[in-house]
């Protein structure tokens, strides 16, 4: 048997494990083109707000009143 054979063959004597294999990988695929999109869309949605100005508060600091200086 050669050895290309054999790496073609594996796959397919145990399905299930080979099933579970590429769901998984299925998911973690799904989960990454998800975060791109979502992070798409928060950037988008950021640069909208900053651009109309439409805050609804506005960034100060606050640093206790020590008295030093």
């Amino acid at each position: 048997m050669s050895f290309l054979t054999f790496i073609l063959k594996i796959p397919f004597r145990n399905k299930t494990r080979s099933a579970l294999a590429i769901v998984g990988i299925a998911i973690g695929i799904a989960t990454i083109i998800a975060l791109g999109i979502v992070t798409d869309g928060l950037k988008e949605s950021t640069q909208n707000t900053l651009k109309s100005g439409g805050l609804d508060y506005s960034p100060r600091s606050q640093l206790p009143e020590s008295g030093i200086q």
